[in-house]
């Protein structure tokens, strides 16, 4: 709506409602170029102390429903499934020419 009344601030809004964690995947994903694993991704960040694997398997699925990637394969590892997701078309960070 545009009654006349304050605008919503977008640049303002974004950075509290999107999870640093979720960034740091989507940097990631992006840098390396290939499907990556919750599991992948623990291993690359520099303190795998802070970011737990629960925490990047409930990001990386939050991310799948909004469609910022896609599970693209499983695999099954010590009775669990492992997902590999591959970054979404469009979702790059790096600006376009």
């Amino acid at each position: 709506m545009n009654g006349g009344g304050p605008c919503l601030n977008w640049a303002a809004l974004v950075p509290q409602t999107i999870h640093p964690v979720q960034v740091a995947i989507i940097e990631a994903m992006e840098w390396v170029g290939e499907p990556l694993s919750a599991t992948l991704l623990q291993e690359m960040f520099d303190d795998p102390e802070r970011c737990y694997l629960s925490i990047l398997s409930y990001h990386m699925g939050k991310l799948a429903r909004w469609r910022a990637v896609e599970p693209i394969r499983h695999r099954h590892v010590r009775g669990a499934r492992e997902t590999f997701y591959f970054l979404a078309p469009g979702m790059s960070l790096r600006a376009r020419v």
